[in-house]
């Protein structure tokens, strides 16, 4: 063997170990979108506990929400949210997720600024007829600022006449903003949704992770993804629920939505509730 073979022979073994290298270093972004069956990991990251209220719902006197003595240990109500219970989302107009095991009842929503406490959105829907996470889209009219804390709450009327019997279930939301660079990364899966709701994950925005899972729920591509979100929040439990998109509420004059430093006036449940109790 000649020297030059043998310097070639070297050249094509480097080029060849590059290859191999290079291959097995693909990233898990690009074997997903190369793959759709491809695993990814949507675990969310780890929150801390900021003040929010708990998940669970608080509840007043027993009434027409409660399911029996047989069923009294089941969870009411719980916002599908992380353990912190803080919605963290891009949207200016974002979904709220709730677990509410009762049903064909009438809900009092509000969304309101904090510190002081004044209401800046209410509405009023019906609960479906199935157990299920209920889903409620604000109105586009609804446009809540970036970097900026709001709260939430989801009152179900249990008893009309008989206030003090209503549950409850209230969080927080944080309207975020990403770098120039996230959002490039972004960009460049628009037709991906699972490397899009691991990218979503991985830069703790909860609402679009969520929902991206949420609206392919039923596709058994991202079956295991959606359930690994929820176990990853203590929200195992609830992955089997379909979702219910019954209360997306239209854009409408009579939609109570702040767009002044004026206050709208509290909701009877809210003037009737004492909402220091046990969440």
């Amino acid at each position: 063997m000649t020297k030059k073979t043998a310097f070639t022979i070297k050249i094509l073994a480097v080029r060849f170990l590059t290859a191999i290298f290079i291959i097995s270093s693909l990233s898990t972004q690009s074997q997903a979108q190369l793959n759709p069956g491809y695993k990814v990991s949507v675990k969310f990251p780890q929150v801390a506990d900021r003040g929010a209220p708990k998940r669970t719902e608080g509840s007043g006197a027993r009434g027409g929400c409660d399911l029996g003595e047989n069923q009294s240990q089941l969870v009411k109500l719980k916002a599908i949210a992380p353990n912190n219970n803080i919605i963290t989302s891009l949207n200016p107009h974002p979904a709220i997720y709730v677990y509410s095991q009762i049903v064909n009842k009438p809900v009092d929503f509000q969304i309101f600024e904090l510190n002081p406490e004044k209401d800046i959105y209410t509405t009023q829907f019906s609960l479906p007829q199935n157990p299920g996470i209920v889903k409620v889209k604000l109105p586009e009219t609804l446009k809540l600022q970036a970097n900026k804390i709001y709260g939430w709450r989801f009152i179900v009327r249990c008893e009309p006449a008989q206030r003090d019997a209503d549950k409850f279930v209230e969080g927080w939301l944080e309207i975020k903003s990403l770098t120039a660079q996230q959002l490039e990364r972004l960009e460049n899966f628009p037709e991906n949704p699972k490397l899009q709701a691991q990218l979503y994950s991985d830069y703790g925005i909860w609402h679009e992770t969520l929902e991206i899972l949420a609206n392919w729920q039923e596709n058994h591509l991202l079956k295991s993804e959606w359930n690994e979100l929820l176990e990853s929040v203590e929200l195992k439990e609830f992955a089997n629920y379909s979702v219910n998109s019954c209360c997306q509420v239209a854009d409408s004059p009579t939609t109570p939505v702040n767009t002044n430093d004026t206050e709208i006036p509290k909701t009877d449940a809210t003037k009737n509730n004492s909402w220091g109790g046990n969440l």
